[in-house]
């Protein structure tokens, strides 16, 4: 836009001096009529303002249309901002509510036992295949009814994807190291320590592309508390380790300590109270 203002400036300059140059024989004082040249200078003169004035009339035309068309496209990119601002926070939004629903999945898993390695009556957390039906449980058989829904069991590198977030539990081994399930889903006998796993759990949500599909990342374990951070700098391929919002001062890369909330993590990321 700046550049048709500057050459639609240059070309009226330029055909005012060239009008005055034209027009100087008119501006000569005389009595008689003016000659021939005179007046062929006069008509020059006059087609000369004319032209300018139209150059005029055409660059405010010109530089009228590339206002509105900035105008335009300034206003598409500021819609689709709001889109991707509103998807973004949608995004969010739908990871919370899901750790939300994990947790009452894994309390009613745990509650009436479907998985007891060690045979004493107190059953132990679960995993989003085995939660889902889409595995056995601990290799065995599948829960019936399940306690997920079928697209909680789509698990691939031991995770699954939804709404723009990756999902993965963890679950412990002895010593309270956390061991995410398998590849495609589930654990088998033996993976995880069954003592530790009667009473804990964790799970992270982050974003399948940072600044895109989401900006903050999610904890939640078996206290029902849900974290957050918007540190880290986890995305994709990039997902959070099992300790990582666990409180440092502990020691521990375990997932059996203390939780970092309002306070740094293992990661070295400040983790708070989602909102």
């Amino acid at each position: 836009m700046q550049k048709t203002t500057y050459v639609v400036g240059l070309a009226v300059g330029a055909a005012a001096a060239l009008v005055t140059v034209v027009a100087i024989p008119s501006l000569v004082p005389s009595s008689d009529d003016p000659t021939p040249q005179q007046k062929e200078a006069r008509v020059k003169a006059a087609r000369v303002i004319k032209e300018a004035h139209d150059a005029a009339r055409a660059g405010d035309k010109i530089q009228a249309r590339a206002i509105r068309e900035e105008k335009a496209q300034a206003d598409r990119d500021a819609r689709r901002r709001r889109l991707e601002g509103a998807r973004l926070r949608a995004n969010e939004t739908t990871a919370h509510a899901t750790l939300r629903n994990v947790v009452a999945a894994q309390a009613q898993f745990q509650a009436v036992a479907r998985a007891d390695e060690n045979r004493n009556g107190t059953g132990e957390f679960g995993s989003f295949g085995e939660m889902s039906a889409a595995v056995g449980v601990r290799g065995g058989k599948a829960i019936k009814p399940p306690l997920l829904v079928a697209a909680f069991g789509k698990v691939e590198q031991g995770r699954f994807e939804r709404s723009g977030y990756y999902f993965r539990i963890f679950l412990p081994q002895r010593g309270g190291r956390g061991l995410a399930e398998r590849e495609a889903g589930g654990f088998q006998a033996g993976d995880v320590d069954p003592e530790l796993s009667e009473t804990v759990w964790c799970c992270y949500a982050w974003p399948v592309e940072r600044g895109v599909t989401g900006r903050r990342t999610f904890f939640v374990n078996q206290a029902g508390d849900v974290l957050e951070t918007s540190d880290g700098g986890y995305s994709g391929e990039r997902g959070p380790e099992a300790y990582a919002a666990f409180d440092p001062s502990s020691h521990s890369y375990g997932i059996t300590g203390k939780i970092a909330i309002d306070s740094v993590g293992n990661d070295r990321a400040t983790w708070s109270q989602a909102r």
